[in-house]
Order: C-alpha cells, then structure tokens, then sequence
C-alpha cells in the first residue's frame, strides 16, 4: 500500500487535529508530572479531555496513543491516579483505550463499522475468556495475590482488544496512512533521545535496565523495542516504494540502528537479525537483490566512516574523540562477547528463574500454575521471589500459569494469523505491509523469548497492534 503519495498531500483532517490537541495535553501533564510531581487538578483535567474526545471521535484517541507511547513509553501506560498518597492503577493509557472502545461500541451497533469474525479471531476471543476463568480461579481457589492476578488478566484479556481495535479503526488506506504520520513522528522524536544519549554518555532512563557488563546504554529499552518495529517497516519500505519518503527514510534508518546498538540490547540485536534474515528468505527474488543492494549502500557509508575514525584515532591518539572511541568499541565488544559466556549474571539470573518456574510447574502441567504466583529462586548471593509471570519469557509465562490449553489458544491464534498472512498474495498495494508485519512478529516471537514483554502493556500494545495489521491486511483495505 503506498501510504506516501506526493500527488495527494496528507490533510489535517479533525481527527487528526483532536489527536493532536490530546498529545499536548497528555504530553504537557507528563511533562509537569517529571517536574514538579503528580497534581491531581491537571490530571483530571487530562483524564476528562482523554475519556471525552475518544468517545466521540475513537481514532482521535487511537493516534494520540500510539504517539504517547512511542515518546513517553511506560511512563505513559503505567501513570496512575494518585489520591492521598493512596495510587490507583488504571493509567493514562487505560482512560483512552477504555474511551476508544466505548466510542467503537454504538458504531458496531449501527453498522458503521462491521468486525467479521474469522476462526483466529475466535481463537483470541476463547483465550480471553479462559484468562477471565484463571483470574477468578487464582484469587477464589489458588490463593493468588489479587494485584498480580488482576495486572494478569489486563495483560492477557484487556490489551489484546488492541487487535480489534487496529483492525476497525485502521480500515482504510488513507487512516493508515495518518496514522503511520503520527508513529513516524514519534521514532523521529525519539532520535532526540539518542541525541541526548551520545552528548551526556548516558540515555535518559537507562538506569531501570542495568548492565551485567561495562558501559553505559545511549537509548533506554523502551525506545529501542519500537525503533526495531519502526526499522523493520522502513526497511520493507524501501524495497518496494520510491520517492520523497524513501529519501528520508534512507537517511533515517542509520540513525534508529545507532539507537538499536546503542541500547546494548543483547536480545533486541539477535531478535532483529533474526527478522531481517528471515525476511530477506521470504522476500520475491527482485526483491533479495534490491535488498542485498541496499545492504551493500550502507556498508560502504558504514566503512568509509570507519576508515575516517581510525584515522582521526591514529592521527589524534590523546583526543576525547580517541577514547570515546576506544570505550565505545570495547563495550559494544564485551556485550557481544558476553552472549557466549555462560556465567555473564543476566544470562545465569533467566537460567535459574526457568529452573525454578518448571520445577514448580511440572506438577501442574495440565492447568498450570495460575496468576499471581510467586517462585523462590536461590543463586548462592540471590535470594529471593520472583513472580512467576515475570520469568523473562513471555511464553513460558503462559504456559505456566495457564497450562496446556491456554498456550495452545495463544500459539493456535498467533500461528492462525501468521499462516493467513504467509498465503495473502504480495499484491502492490499490500506488499509493504505484508512483509514488514512478518519480520515484526518474527521480531516479536524472538524477543518475548528474553524478556516479560505479554506482562507489560507498553512492549504488548505494538504486538497486538501489528497483528490485527496483519488482519486488516489479508482481509483487504478500504479505499
């Protein structure tokens, strides 16, 4: 789908205005929060705006959010209400995705959007009611903590209505093409993170992902995940379209991989390698050309700069510049090295948390272990619990406290989806969504093996946005 078309220039339509309007808001009350701390008056004001707007106008809301989340990430999703130092957990994101759904209501009731149900979408729908059962099962029956219990079911039943969501709000070329202004804008405004990053040697909010290695991280986690999803769609992008876009995007793409690599994400490099080698096997042969010249464009800027550094680093040998390069290479090395030693701390702390979740789950395989369980986890120096859903793999965490059947739901919707997105022909209108939402489940499926991303609603929103994409796709668009 050509979602850039200089022939026909993007209008600023009123959803897009309204969306807009609720960025600043949100994003200027974000901004207050950081500085002076939670204020209840704002807040409601926000909160009024964010459940008002969405009701009417659901796309509004929709926009707003994907940009929110890209700038502020979890501290957009995870905002709480705070009264009398007493903290209430529905979040920012919450009010306007609660809007968004309440606003689509009345129109699916009207016929003004219609949702056709195929047999993933049953699937999902059946995996949701099964995590409602589990939920009332832990608290009543299994003496699971109500809060870990509760933040499950969100997690597992809630944000999966994302899928839905993309795929009636999202129907049409035009609609997508705002809507990807909107992500677009966001990874452009992340580049000001790893701008920050590079200047002060350190990203802004880096320090809530330690490192089990020397260096620092120029780009916090957060920023990283979505710049990989973003990467992947550029990159498609580029295959297939020509024009003002493709020059920026070109130009822009280099910069994200400085903030990929910057990260020092083990699992989000290894992930995305992964996407691109598979993509690459999957793309037409005119395509596997095109990309290997593409490759090959970068690599020559890439070494043509690394020729000029190891000159200004020989000619300067005693220059900041020298040791900034020096310590640069020697702590994206030591990262890379430490994937292969197995007693790196991260690498053993996720072996003995796998350890301690099977032996407590092999007694229950069939219904698993519920929601809000918690496994003892001794590493001679480490003790301590752990929540079972926070074992650093997000489909053991399903399996485990949801057995056999609820994994079975999840991989049978997930593989459902994937197969009837593998089938739908590379017509020139679907080709770049075709590909570049394969290579971010691919994407997807590698990095919720490393981290809790199906427990966190800012890393689970983008996958279940991208699948009811993908939906959306092999389905057909309007317009």
């Amino acid at each position: 789908m050509n979602i850039f078309n200089r022939r026909s220039p993007l209008k600023l339509d009123s959803e897009s205005i309204l969306a807009c309007w609720l960025i600043l808001l949100f994003g200027g009350w974000l901004l207050l929060n950081f500085w002076l701390g939670f204020n209840f008056p704002v807040y409601l004001v926000a909160a009024v705006f964010g459940l008002a707007v969405p009701l009417v106008y659901p796309r509004a809301g929709f926009y707003a959010l994907t940009f929110l989340m890209l700038v502020f990430t979890k501290f957009f999703t995870l905002q709480s209400l705070i009264i009398n130092q007493q903290e209430y957990k529905f979040y920012l994101v919450d009010i306007l995705f609660t809007a968004i759904l309440l606003g689509l209501v009345p129109r699916l009731a009207k016929g003004k959007l219609k949702l056709p149900w195929r047999w993933p979408d049953l699937t999902l729908l059946a995996f949701c009611f099964l995590t409602a059962v589990y939920f009332v099962l832990s608290v009543v029956s299994w003496e699971g903590s109500f809060a870990l219990s509760f933040s499950s079911f969100k997690n597992y039943a809630f944000y999966p209505l994302f899928y839905f969501v993309a795929y009636l709000l999202l129907g049409d070329r035009q609609k997508i093409k705002i809507w990807l202004q909107f992500v677009l804008a966001g990874a452009t405004a992340i580049i000001g993170f790893i701008i920050y990053g590079l200047i002060n040697g350190r990203g802004l909010w880096t320090e809530i992902t330690p490192l089990s290695t020397i260096g620092s991280r120029i780009l916090d986690f957060d920023h990283a995940f979505y710049l990989c999803l973003i990467f992947l769609f550029g990159f498609v992008y580029l295959l297939f379209r020509r024009g003002a876009a493709t020059r920026w995007l070109f130009a822009l793409l280099p910069i994200w991989l400085v903030g990929i690599i910057g990260s020092l994400m083990r699992h989000l490099w290894l992930a995305l390698v992964l996407a691109l080698v598979s993509l690459y096997l999957l793309l037409p042969a005119a395509k596997r050309a095109l990309a290997r010249q593409l490759v090959a464009s970068y690599a020559v800027i890439m070494i043509m700069l690394a020729v000029l550094a190891i000159g200004a680093v020989n000619v300067l040998p005693f220059s900041n510049f020298s040791r900034t390069y020096h310590d640069t290479l020697n702590q994206l090395s030591s990262r890379a090295v430490s994937l292969a030693n197995p007693d790196d701390t991260s690498l053993a702390w996720r072996s003995a948390v796998w350890a301690s979740v099977w032996e407590k789950y092999k007694n229950n395989i069939i219904g698993g272990l519920g929601f809000g369980q918690k496994v003892f986890i001794d590493m001679g120096d480490y003790r301590d619990y752990i929540e079972v859903r926070n074992a650093h793999n997000s489909f053991l965490a399903i399996f485990v406290q949801m057995g056999l059947l609820g994994f079975f739901l999840f991989a049978l919707f997930g593989a459902g989806v994937v197969a009837k997105l593998l089938r739908q022909p590379a017509t020139p209108d679907r080709a770049v969504a075709k590909y570049s939402l394969l290579g971010i489940i691919i994407f997807c499926v590698a990095a919720f093996l490393f981290q809790p991303y199906l427990e966190a609603n800012w890393f689970s929103i983008p996958f279940w946005l991208s699948l009811g994409l993908a939906k959306r796709t092999y389905e057909g668009f309007a317009g």
